[in-house]
């Protein structure tokens, strides 16, 4: 999904708390979360404790290692984005 530009007249802070919101809203609203784990992000952490605050509302999906104890909690894991791609066609 592409990001918004920042308005001029925003601050970044206020900004960046308006994207926080958004991407909160968005889990909210989902069905399907997937953490992609196999590479460095600082919010995919918090999107997915979000997620797991809403789990009987939702399914979890992990593509990539479990790095921490919370990526254990998936419905499913998956090796590469193809094994969710099949799984998803089914």
């Amino acid at each position: 999904m592409q990001e918004t530009s920042k308005p001029a007249s925003m601050t970044s802070d206020d900004f960046k708390k308006k994207l926080a919101i958004k991407d909160i809203a968005e889990v909210y609203t989902a069905d399907l979360i997937i953490l992609d784990n196999r590479r460095s992000s600082g919010g995919k952490n918090c999107e997915w404790g979000v997620s797991l605050g809403h789990f009987q509302k939702k399914i979890l999906w992990l593509v990539g290692e479990p790095s921490n104890v919370f990526h254990y909690l998936a419905d499913k894991r998956f090796g590469t984005w193809e094994e969710v791609y099949v799984e998803l066609g089914k």
